[in-house]
């Protein structure tokens, strides 16, 4: 039943781009994500947040989930950083071939992760909030992509 149900559901996509979760899918990832923080990332989100300005100490991850996909038209060096297109029938992920690196569109989601780690971490002030946004964006993107794949 469960491969009757995929097929169908294959069929039915199949045909048709892909849509994205939208603002309201971020936001509910975001709110999923911000519930499950321990406390030495709750801590840190609030530091940078506060460090932006204090209004936005408690804010919620969701309020801001969806910026890089406004970001995004007139930052077309974003662009491919919300996805990783990988062949089906790959076995794994080659970014040599997945992530180029001299795309003007940018690499892809997973080298942009690997590098807003370091950013969230060590960049200071407006850097900084912009590598959280990007972040909390791209862990919505990420979630959309596995969801995809069923």
């Amino acid at each position: 039943m469960r491969t009757f149900a995929a097929a169908c559901l294959f069929v039915t996509i199949s045909g048709t781009t892909a849509l994205g979760w939208g603002q309201e899918g971020h936001a509910i990832v975001a709110e999923i994500a911000q519930r499950r923080l321990n406390d030495t990332a709750r801590a840190a989100i609030s530091t940078i947040l506060t460090n932006i300005s204090p209004v936005l100490t408690q804010a919620s991850l969701a309020s801001f989930a969806s910026w890089a996909d406004d970001y995004r038209p007139l930052h077309h060096e974003t662009t491919n950083w919300h996805f990783v297109d990988i062949p089906l029938q790959e076995e794994v992920y080659d970014p040599t071939r997945e992530c180029k690196s001299d795309d003007p569109n940018g690499d892809c989601i997973i080298a942009e992760l690997e590098r807003l780690k370091n950013d969230v971490r060590c960049k200071t002030g407006e850097e900084q909030f912009n590598a959280l946004k990007f972040a909390v964006h791209f862990v919505g993107d990420i979630q959309q992509q596995n969801a995809l794949q069923i």
